[in-house]
């Protein structure tokens, strides 16, 4: 890229913001597997503190029902009862972060941390398949493909 000198720069900052955002994923997957140690699934019913008036179980729909407001318990359980979206009055207004997930994007990070803390190369070949597949799955939009085929010989057979 040396004709132009800043891409390699903004292509590491765009997939250092990805990395980011994949840890929220991940962090929000660990909320819900620590939500899901309860005798009943609280994104299975509407009788909950965060549902709505719109709230409707699934087995209530039928076609005599207008549903153009409604929404599953599933979705309020998410946009609700974890992110907290009614207390907030739009972008301006964030609200304060939540103990639950900012532990378990603690927890995530931590775990991110031991597991690449002496490098990929000490894992074994386990994290270097993993680290090829991060490769992939961002794909070539975001230059990681370019950087890490630049390791090869040109001659390297690829397939």
């Amino acid at each position: 890229f040396a004709f132009s000198p800043g891409v390699g720069f903004t292509v590491i900052l765009i997939s250092l913001y990805v990395g980011f955002y994949y840890n929220v994923i991940i962090a929000w997957a660990l909320f819900y597997l620590f939500s899901s140690f309860t005798g009943e699934l609280p994104w299975v019913h509407c009788n909950n503190t965060w549902n709505s008036p719109n709230c409707s179980d699934l087995w209530a729909f039928n076609n005599s029902l207008n549903d153009t407001h409604k929404s599953t318990p599933a979705a309020e359980y998410f946009e609700r009862g974890v992110l907290h979206l009614q207390d907030s009055e739009g972008i301006a207004d964030l609200g304060l972060p939540r103990w639950q997930l900012t532990s378990c994007l603690a927890v995530v990070i931590v775990v991110l941390y031991f597991s690449l803390w002496k490098g990929v190369k000490t894992s074994g070949k386990v994290w270097i398949d993993a680290a090829t597949q991060i490769c992939f799955s961002l794909g070539v939009g975001f230059g990681v493909l370019i950087a890490f085929s630049s390791y090869n010989k040109f001659s390297n057979n690829c397939y």
